[in-house]
Formats: C-alpha cells, sequence, structure tokens
C-alpha cells in the first residue's frame, strides 16, 4: 500500500526570515489533508442532511467521502504545483 499523501502542515509556521517554512522535525499540528477533508466534511453534511436525521451509518461513509475529496484536492494542488 502505498503512503497517503498528507500535504504537510495545514498552518505552517514562518521559521525563516524570509516568509518561508522549513519544516523542523515532527509536526503535531493538524495536516492539509486533515484541513481539506473536514471542509468537505462541513459541505457534505449540510448538503445532505437537510431532513435533519443522522446516523452512525451516515457518518461513516460521509467521512469516508470527505476524506476521498480531501486526497483528490492535495494530488491537483501536486499538479498546479508542477505545472508552474
Amino acid at each position: 500500500m502505498s503512503k497517503i499523501n498528507n500535504g504537510g502542515p495545514a498552518f505552517p509556521i514562518t521559521l525563516n526570515s524570509d516568509e518561508t517554512f522549513v519544516e523542523m522535525g515532527k509536526f503535531d499540528g493538524m495536516t492539509l489533508r486533515d484541513w481539506f477533508a473536514g471542509m468537505a466534511l462541513q459541505g457534505l453534511i449540510s448538503a445532505t442532511n437537510q431532513d435533519g436525521d443522522w446516523t452512525a451509518a451516515d457518518s461513516s461513509h460521509t467521512t469516508a467521502v470527505a476524506f476521498l475529496f480531501a486526497d483528490y484536492m492535495i494530488s491537483e494542488r501536486e499538479k498546479a504545483e508542477a505545472d508552474k
């Protein structure tokens, strides 16, 4: 199984005077993948739950779909960076 690209930190801290981020060791914060999935999840829940009913089965499926969207967004982001 290939390693999932988590996109790195969602909110990197500027460590250099030239305003560039330098990753130094383990990052314990939210990943970009988590951030994208959370944003997708908000939209999915609001768009699919108009009647107010929500079950654990819905939650599990919707969360999985949110991470699929996140993985797609990271993939498209990599393509855009490669085209620069």
